[in-house]
């Protein structure tokens, strides 16, 4: 029995995993507000921004796939590690343009809700960028220690990184919760996030 999903738009196959729209539902009626829209709003300018720049290196997408905690982007073909770094930043830099925008509105609409997406936006961009695995700062950390160092020196620099960022991980998991009254969003995105990072056979 399968869990996913597969067709195709153009020649991009797209993989929806039943979990990814189970767990959309949850975020929205377990807090019945805009809040969970906002959230939804910023992981999707996230994924944007790696979409704009895998489109202007040429690369072009293989699969996108919704999983239960986010999605994954497969290019159909592979990118120097410059151009690697650059689509991996692209996404959390999405996220700070996205916050300068919306701060702004916030200046002359001061509104709650604009105020979070702010909030949520940063925290995301943030947090993806700390060095762990199946992150953007950890594929960021892998290019440039990849380009720059014999392999098996790369490789041990990489794990190091690693373990150093799950403490930092778990110190900004705990301090944005607290900081949004657990706020029920802000603590599916750190599930999401930890689950992202064991996922990948830590």
């Amino acid at each position: 029995m399968t869990y996913e999903k597969h067709f195709k738009i153009g020649s991009t196959a797209i993989s929806v995993h039943i979990l990814s729209i189970l767990s959309v539902f949850a975020l929205i009626f377990a807090e019945s507000s805009i809040y969970s829209i906002s959230v939804i709003f910023c992981a999707a300018a996230h994924e944007l921004g790696h979409i704009a720049m895998i489109c202007f290196f040429g690369a072009g997408i293989r699969e996108f796939r919704f999983l239960p905690f986010g999605a994954e982007i497969r290019m159909k073909r592979e990118v120097n590690y410059s151009s690697e770094l650059i689509i991996s930043l692209a996404g959390p830099l999405a996220n700070f343009v996205l916050a300068a925008v919306m701060y702004i509105l916030f200046l002359f609409f001061p509104n709650p809700v604009i105020l979070f997406t702010v909030i949520c936006s940063i925290f995301l961009a943030v947090v993806n960028l700390v060095p762990v695995r199946g992150f953007d700062g950890g594929r960021m950390v892998r290019c440039i220690a990849l380009s720059r160092l014999e392999y098996e020196k790369a490789l041990k620099f990489i794990k190091i990184s690693e373990q150093v960022s799950l403490i930092i991980l778990s110190a900004l998991s705990i301090a944005a919760i607290r900081a949004a009254a657990f706020n029920i969003s802000l603590i599916i995105i750190c599930l999401y996030l930890f689950v992202s990072v064991y996922k990948n056979d830590y």
